[in-house]
């Protein structure tokens, strides 16, 4: 996550998250493409990590550890 400001991705700043979601979209599409039937699939099981990166006021997010 080098380059971002992990206080305000769980801060709830829109335009960090927007940063947050380019930057990371790519690798994680791809992620669920390797494990997904169809692309269809694939987009639900991505944006189902970014669900669950905000869920629960940002919980996994602020337990990251680099």
């Amino acid at each position: 996550m080098a380059g971002f400001d992990l206080a305000a991705l769980v801060g709830g700043d829109k335009a960090a998250w927007d940063g947050f979601v380019r930057a990371h979209a790519r690798l994680i599409l791809a992620a669920a493409r390797s494990l997904a039937r169809d692309d269809a699939e694939a987009e639900d099981l991505a944006q189902d990590v970014f669900v669950r990166l905000c869920k629960d006021d940002f919980r996994l997010l602020k337990t990251y550890d680099p």
